[in-house]
C-alpha cells in the first residue's frame, strides 16, 4: 500500500445558509481555468424524467420476475428457478426465508399454488431434519470445546432458526405434518425452552446482531405455538421486543450489518406479528431508519463505515460499496411506517443502482421484493422533500461508560455518529461522509474525524480502499510522540477494521477511550457549498486537541483545514494522510493526481473517468508532502494503494499549534491541472486563510477559512 502524507455541540445541521458575510469583504479576482468542473455543471436535483425512468426500471423487475417464474413452470424447470431464487435471496444455503416469502405469495396469488406448493413443501420438509442434523453436529463440536451444546453462537443458532422457520412456512401452506412437528417439538424441548443462555425468560440484549439472531429462535417458537406451550421462550422474545423497541437499541455500525442482520429481523418480527405501531412508535427504530437513509450517498451507493463490504471493478478504478440487498427493503418498510417519501426515494435510488448498474456484475440478479404485500409501491412516485436537506448529522446511543449498550440499558446516552456533506440530491452531486462514531460491535474506533467516503459524478474521489483499522491508512489527521519511528506510515501489520496489536503497542493510546469530542456541526453555506466543523478536545493523547473543517463545493472540490494544539507536555509529530488508489498519474512538489476513477451508474456516465488531485498550500506551519508505499497493508490493498502524507517539518512543541491545509480537486482536463494549481492563491489572514480558486466562470471562487467560525464562500456565510 502506498500512502500520501502531508506532514457549542450542534446536533443537527444549521438551517439558515446563505447570509452575506459581515465585516470587510476581500476583493474579487478573475482567474480562469478549464481544469475543473464549473459550479453549474452538476445539477442539484434530479429531473423528473430521470426519476420516472428509474421507477419504470424497477416496475419492469416485477414483470421480469414473474415472467421467469411462468417460464420455469411451463418448461418444467421450476426446481432450477427455485435454486437460483434462493441463491439471489440469501447466501445462507440452509435458510428457509426465501421459501417463506413464496408461501406468503401463494396466499394472494393462488394461480401459482398448483406448481409452487408441492415444490415448496418438499423443500421445506427436507430442511427440518437437515438443519437439525447440522445443529447436532455443531453442538457436538461445542461440547468438545467445553460448552453446553445449546444454541450459543451462529454455528448452532442458525440451523435451529432455519428448522423452525421451515416449520412455520409449512404451517402457512397447511402442510405442517406430524413427522415434521414431532422433530420440531423435540428440538425445542431439548435445546430451547428454559435453556440458558438465551431462553430461560430473563434474557435482554445489547443489540449485537448475534444476540438478535438467537432471539429469532424464540420468535419462531412464538409464531408456531403461541404464548402458552413454551412460556419461558416466549417471555424471552417479549422481553427483547420491549428492549429493542422501547428501552434501548442501536445497530452494529456497518452498512450491511445494519441492513441485513438484527435491524432487519426486528422489522420482520413486527410485520409478521402485526406490531407495526410498536415499530413506528419506537425512537430507536426511527433513529436507525433515518440514519440508514442519510448514509446512502447521492449516487445511490451506501456510504462506507465500520466493517463495510466492497469490490473493485474496471481495472481497480471503480469501487462498489455493498450495503446489502435488504437495505432498500428496510427503507421501503420505513416508508410504510412513517410515510416519509425520502425513505422511498432513497430506497429506489439504491435498489436501481444495485440491480441495474453497468459494471457491477456481483449485484445483478432478478430477485424482487414480494413481501409484505404492496411493499414496492408501484405507481407511486417518490420525490425528496426540501426539509430533508442535503447536509446531515447523525447520532447513535451507547452506555454511559462504554462503546456498547448494556443489556436492556435504560441509562444510555446519545453520542456523535457521522456527518454527511452534500450540495444536492442528483447522483452526480458531490457527497462526503465523515466518521465520528465509536459505538457498537462493528465500529471502526480509530476512523474518527476521517473522510471515509467521497463521491462526485457517481465516482469515488477520495474514498478509503479496504477497511484498515489504523488512522494512517485512511484520510485523517494524526499525531504521535517524536519517539515513534517511521511516523506516520508505521511499519506495522494492518488490522481489519480495528488497529492491529502492533500499531497499538507502538502508539500507546487506547483507540476506544482516548478521544473526547467537543463541538461538531454542519451546514449548507449556500446552494453550492456545504461545511462541517469537528473539534476533539482529546485526540489520541491527553492534552492534544484536533479540529477539522471541510468545505465542499458543488464542482466536487473540497478544502480540508486541520488544526492541532499540543498541551501534552511532550513534543509531537503531526501529519494528515490520504489514501490514494489505484495509481499516481502526475506529481509535483506539493501535489499529486491519482489515476481516474470510474463512476458506478445505471446509464452512460457524464464522464468516463475522473482523476483527483490533492494539493497542499503552504500554511503558517512549515509542511512538506511525500508519498509512501505501505508494504504491510492487507493483500486486498497491496499494490493498489499509496499513502499521501502532509506533515509538519518540525515537531509540535508543548504550547504550539500546527495548521495543515489540503485542496482535493476532481479534474476535468488533466493537461491543465498543473496550471490550475499554480494559480491557486492561498494567503494567511488574521482570521485564518484566504483562498482564490481558479474557475471556468472567470471569477475565482473566494474562500475564507476561519479558525473561530464558519467559513466564507464568495461572501456567503452560515448564520450561526
Amino acid at each position: 500500500m502506498c500512502a500520501l502524507v502531508g506532514i457549542s455541540c450542534t446536533k443537527a445541521p444549521e438551517d439558515e445558509p446563505g447570509a452575506p458575510a459581515s465585516g470587510e469583504n476581500y476583493p474579487d479576482k478573475y482567474i480562469y481555468t478549464n481544469a475543473v468542473f464549473s459550479m453549474d455543471e452538476v445539477p442539484s436535483d434530479e429531473p423528473s424524467s430521470d426519476i420516472a425512468a428509474r421507477e419504470s426500471r424497477l416496475v419492469a423487475r416485477k414483470t421480469t420476475f414473474f415472467a421467469n417464474l411462468d417460464q420455469a413452470i411451463a418448461n418444467g424447470t421450476l426446481s432450477q428457478w427455485l435454486s437460483t431464487y434462493h441463491k439471489e435471496f440469501t447466501s445462507e444455503t440452509d435458510a428457509a426465508e426465501p421459501y417463506t416469502v413464496l408461501a406468503q405469495l401463494l396466499s394472494r396469488m393462488s394461480e401459482y399454488t398448483p406448481a409452487l406448493k408441492p415444490a415448496l413443501v418438499e423443500l421445506l420438509r427436507a430442511k427440518i431434519p437437515h438443519n437439525i442434523e447440522v445443529y447436532e453436529a455443531e453442538a457436538a463440536k461445542d461440547r468438545a470445546a467445553g460448552y453446553d451444546g445449546y444454541p450459543r453462537d451462529l454455528n448452532t443458532v442458525h440451523p435451529v432458526r432455519y428448522a423452525l422457520e421451515s416449520a412455520y412456512a409449512l404451517k402457512l401452506l397447511d402442510c405442517y405434518d406430524a413427522e415434521s412437528e414431532a422433530l420440531v417439538k423435540q428440538l425445542i424441548e431439548d435445546c430451547v425452552e428454559n435453556r440458558a443462555y438465551y431462553f430461560d425468560g430473563t434474557y435482554l440484549t445489547s443489540g449485537y446482531n448475534k444476540e438478535i439472531f438467537a432471539v429469532d429462535i424464540a420468535f419462531w417458537v412464538k409464531m408456531l405455538y403461541g404464548d402458552q406451550t413454551y412460556p419461558l421462550t416466549v417471555k424471552t422474545f417479549e422481553n427483547v421486543w420491549t428492549n429493542v423497541t422501547v428501552t434501548s437499541y442501536d445497530g452494529d455500525n456497518s452498512p450491511h450489518y445494519d441492513s441485513t442482520t438484527g435491524f432487519y429481523l426486528i422489522l420482520r418480527w413486527g410485520l409478521l406479528l402485526g406490531r407495526e405501531y410498536d415499530l413506528a412508535a419506537s425512537p430507536h427504530i426511527r433513529r436507525i431508519m433515518d440514519r440508514m437513509a442519510k448514509t446512502v450517498m447521492n449516487s445511490g451507493q451506501s456510504g462506507k463505515f465500520g466493517k463495510s463490504m466492497e469490490n473493485l471493478y474496471s481495472s481497480n478504478k471503480e469501487l462498489a460499496i455493498d450495503g446489502g440487498r435488504l437495505l432498500s427493503w428496510d427503507l421501503k418498510v420505513g416508508y410504510r411506517l412513517y410515510n416519509d417519501p425520502n425513505y422511498l426515494y432513497i430506497a429506489r435510488k439504491y435498489e436501481d443502482l444495485r440491480f441495474n448498474s453497468r459494471n457491477v456484475s456481483r449485484w445483478k440478479g432478478s430477485i424482487y421484493d414480494l413481501w409484505p404485500e404492496g411493499i414496492n409501491y408501484e405507481g407511486q412516485t417518490a420525490l425528496p422533500t426540501s426539509d430533508f436537506g442535503t447536509v446531515h448529522v447523525t447520532e447513535r446511543i451507547t452506555s454511559q461508560n462504554g462503546v456498547m449498550l448494556g443489556r436492556g440499558d435504560a441509562n444510555y446516552k446519545t453520542v456523535q455518529d457521522k456527518i454527511i456533506l452534500s450540495t444536492g440530491r442528483h447522483p452526480n452531486s458531490p457527497s462526503i461522509l465523515i466518521d465520528m462514531s465509536y459505538t457498537q460491535s462493528k465500529a471502526a474506533y480509530d476512523h474518527r474525524i476521517g473522510i471515509t467516503t467521497y463521491q462526485f459524478m457517481s465516482a469515488h474521489m477520495a474514498t478509503v480502499l479496504g477497511r484498515p483499522g489504523e488512522p494512517f491508512r485512511i484520510n485523517r489527521p494524526m499525531v504521535a510522540p517524536v519517539s515513534v519511528a517511521d511516523f506516520p506510515v508505521l511499519k506495522v501489520e494492518q488490522g481489519d477494521v480495528w488497529p492491529s496489536s502492533a500499531y497499538k503497542a507502538v502508539m500507546g493510546y487506547d483507540e476506544k477511550t482516548d478521544y473526547a469530542i467537543g463541538d461538531y456541526r454542519a451546514a449548507a453555506i449556500c446552494s453550492y457549498a456545504a461545511w462541517c466543523d469537528i473539534a476533539y478536545t482529546k485526540f489520541e493523547y491527553e492534552g492534544v486537541s484536533a479540529r477539522r473543517q471541510i468545505v465542499l463545493l458543488n464542482n466536487g472540490m473540497a478544502i480540508v483545514f486541520d488544526r492541532f494544539e499540543n498541551r501534552s507536555g511532550m513534543p509531537l509529530n503531526a501529519a494528515v494522510t490520504y489514501n490514494l488508489w489505484p495509481s499516481i498519474e502526475q506529481q509535483g512538489e506539493r501535489w499529486v493526481m491519482q489515476t481516474g476513477h470510474v463512476p458506478t451508474t445505471v446509464s452512460v456516465p457524464a464522464v468516463a473517468e475522473i482523476p483527483t488531485a490533492f494539493f497542499f498550500p503552504q500554511t503558517a506551519t512549515s509542511t512538506r508532502m511525500r508519498v509512501e508505499t505501505d508494504d504491510l497493508c492487507s493483500s486486498y490493498e497491496r499494490g493498489k494503494t499509496r499513502i499521501l502524507v502532509l506533515e509538519s517539518t518540525e515537531p509540535l512543541q508543548p504550547g504550539e499549534t500546527a495548521e495543515l491545509l489540503a485542496l482535493i480537486v476532481p479534474v476535468k482536463k488533466t493537461e491543465s491541472i498543473g496550471a490550475f494549481l499554480d494559480n491557486v492563491e492561498c494567503e494567511a489572514v488574521d482570521e485564518g486563510y484566504l483562498l482564490y480558486l481558479p474557475s471556468p466562470a472567470d471569477k475565482a471562487d473566494k474562500i475564507v477559512l476561519r479558525r473561530d467560525g464558519a467559513p466564507v464562500v464568495n461572501d456567503m456565510i452560515v448564520v450561526q
